[in-house]
């Protein structure tokens, strides 16, 4: 994701996101989306990894590793889903009012 001062413009949606602690992103929605998407596909390239027969062979150092990083990804894509949906989910909501 590229960082960056430059100001969205008004009508255009933005979410943030605290993924770790002291750290907060805000991003727009279509930004929001692709970051998700690939977050997604490198947690899914690392649960490849970490399902794979090759596993037990790993140092105990390097799986301690992996599972930190998936846990990581995982708790960031949950984040992210959030922030993504939160405008769609809130526009739905407000449709059956």
């Amino acid at each position: 994701m590229q960082i960056d001062n430059a100001k969205t413009p008004k009508n255009e949606q933005t979410g943030s996101a605290s993924v770790f602690p002291g750290v907060q992103i805000v991003v727009t929605k279509d930004a929001g989306i692709d970051y998700l998407e690939m977050r997604a596909a490198h947690l899914s390239a690392l649960n490849h990894l970490l399902t794979s027969g090759d596993f037990e062979a790993w140092d105990h150092t390097i799986k301690s590793d992996a599972k930190w990083l998936a846990a990581t990804l995982a708790a960031e894509v949950s984040q992210l889903v959030s922030v993504v949906t939160f405008g769609e989910n809130f526009n739905k909501d407000k449709q059956k009012v």
